[in-house]
Parts: C-alpha cells; structure tokens; sequence
C-alpha cells in the first residue's frame, strides 16, 4: 500500500514497475495460501473445513485490494508510455 502511495504521489515509473512487480509476488503468495488450503482441506483437518469459506473469501478480497492498488501503476506507465502488458497468469 506504501508502495502503492509513493507511486501515485510521485508518479515516478521505476516505482510504477517495482509495485507491478510486487502484485506479482503477492499473486504467487496468494496461490501457495490457496494451495496449503486445499492441502489441509484434503488431509481433513477440521479447523479448515470449518473455516474454508472464510480462508477463501480473505484471498478473494485481498487479491482484490492488491489489483486495484497496482492499478496506480499500470496508469502511471500509461501515460509515460513504458506500459508493457503483463504475461498471462499460469494457473
């Protein structure tokens, strides 16, 4: 969210690329907590069954707030004109 900030104060494009760059690394931490989820989801243990919903929903909603904080970027490196489409998420 700093980051987020920083870069929307100073629209500097180096900022911009590194919070792009951090969506990404939040993205991959997203997944590896899906991932664990779904591991304990498997083993049965009755905490996370009883949670999951709630687990699930936390990563939908940040995912959420970490796209519209990254969205600051993909406008800053708009409009200097160093946008450069991200490659297709591997799932």
């Amino acid at each position: 969210m700093q980051l987020a900030l920083n870069v929307l104060v100073s629209s500097d494009v180096e900022s911009a690329r590194e919070l792009l760059s951090e969506k990404s690394a939040i993205r991959e931490l997203e997944r590896e907590s899906y991932d664990r989820h779904l591991a304990r989801l498997a083993a049965g243990q009755v905490a996370s069954i009883r949670t999951s919903s709630i687990h699930l929903d936390a990563i939908k909603d940040l995912r959420q707030i970490n796209s519209q904080l990254a969205s600051v970027a993909y406008f800053i490196l708009n409009e200097s004109g160093d946008f450069r489409p991200e490659p297709p998420a591997s799932d």
